[in-house]
């Protein structure tokens, strides 16, 4: 018979059974909860990008883009400065897209040269000339050692 307190060996048997199966519920599980958090990501993701092409941050930049040739055209007007002072500061908040968008289209240059043909004496004309000519070389403004670019 064995020792007091032991399972008989058809016992054991049983426990070893009725196990086989939870792991594979555990699996399922697992697997869904996963396939949550992987369906949540891509909501967020999604999210944002709509976010970011129809908000502020969308709308600052389609006018910014837009200002910018302009001025590249030669089609700009005094009228504007409202419209440049009401786009960038939305886009400041935004300092990763700022950069972004001034490595792209390069509208501190553009609205520097706008300054300068309507409104030669204003006080941010002479800091926008000093950042138009130092160029970040990368999107979040790091200057990298030994890189090349």
């Amino acid at each position: 018979m064995g020792k007091r307190g032991a399972a008989p060996a058809n016992m054991v048997y049983w426990k070893r059974i009725s196990t086989m199966g939870k792991s594979k519920v555990n699996f399922m599980k697992d697997s869904l909860i996963w396939l949550a958090f992987a369906a949540v990501c891509l909501v967020l993701y999604i999210v944002n990008r709509i976010y970011r092409r129809t908000g502020r941050l969308g709308q600052a930049t389609r006018e910014l883009r837009r200002l910018t040739g302009r001025v590249r055209e030669g089609q700009a007007s005094a009228g504007d400065l409202g419209e440049w002072d009401r786009w960038l500061p939305q886009l400041e908040s935004y300092p990763s897209d700022y950069n972004q968008l001034n490595q792209d289209i390069d509208f501190t240059g553009a609205f520097t040269a706008f300054l300068q043909q309507y409104y030669p004496q204003d006080p941010r004309l002479p800091a926008l000339a000093e950042a138009a000519r130092h160029k970040k070389d990368t999107i979040w403004g790091i200057k990298i050692p030994g890189d090349k670019r």
